[in-house]
């Protein structure tokens, strides 16, 4: 199964409107480190509709019907 596969399918099990995961939360689900830039750059998390801006995990909570942001 692909990494944010993982991701996907964990947020499709919660049901409600809204779900805080912190990034140590988000890596035990997928079971590696995010990228240094996750952690580092606000833009990180940003929805974009550009594909070429686009990142794995925003697109793993897109496909479960999530947006993904960076809460500081």
């Amino acid at each position: 199964m692909p990494t944010y596969e993982l991701l996907t399918n964990h947020l499709n099990l919660h049901h409600g409107d809204e779900l805080i995961l912190d990034l140590d939360e988000i890596e035990r689900i997928i079971g590696e480190p995010l990228p240094i830039t996750a952690r580092r750059r606000p833009q990180y998390w940003a929805n974009t509709v550009k594909e070429e801006h686009r990142n794995p995990p925003n697109e793993a909570a897109k496909r479960a019907g999530f947006s993904a942001f960076l809460i500081p």
